[in-house]
């Protein structure tokens, strides 16, 4: 499987992981939380698609170490929306965390997943 291919599961999941959250809060805590719970997975995911695409943008221009310094803004913006969020909306803030908690699970399957998947760019050398 390819690393594309990899990372289109990923988004998957971690897609459902949030529909699947969303509706579980829904149904133990009522609607205002599962608003608080989908605009914290929103967040997460919308966060999710950014670092992937900048990131892999940034590396086929052959500006690989940007990447490190466009992440951290990335995050420093993150943190910030975050804050203005929390401040200026009504979401429920423990609901709203366990949405973004989705964030968690995004960057450690991505990391699981790269330690178990064979590159298929290699296989190529070695023959």
């Amino acid at each position: 499987m390819t690393n594309q291919a990899m990372l289109k599961k990923i988004d998957w999941f971690i897609l459902l992981y949030g529909i699947l959250l969303s509706c579980g809060v829904f149904l133990l805590w009522g609607a205002e939380s599962f608003i608080s719970v989908f605009i914290g997975v929103a967040v997460s995911y919308i966060n999710w698609i950014l670092s992937r695409t900048v990131g892999h943008f940034l590396i086929r221009l052959g500006k690989g170490e940007l990447v490190v310094i466009i992440l951290l803004l990335k995050t420093i913006v993150l943190m910030a929306v975050v804050f203005l969020i929390l401040l200026l909306t009504s979401v429920e803030p423990i609901s709203f965390m366990i949405g973004l908690s989705s964030l968690v699970v995004s960057v450690l399957t991505k990391s699981f997943s790269f330690c178990f998947v064979e590159d298929d760019t290699d296989k190529g050398d070695n023959e």
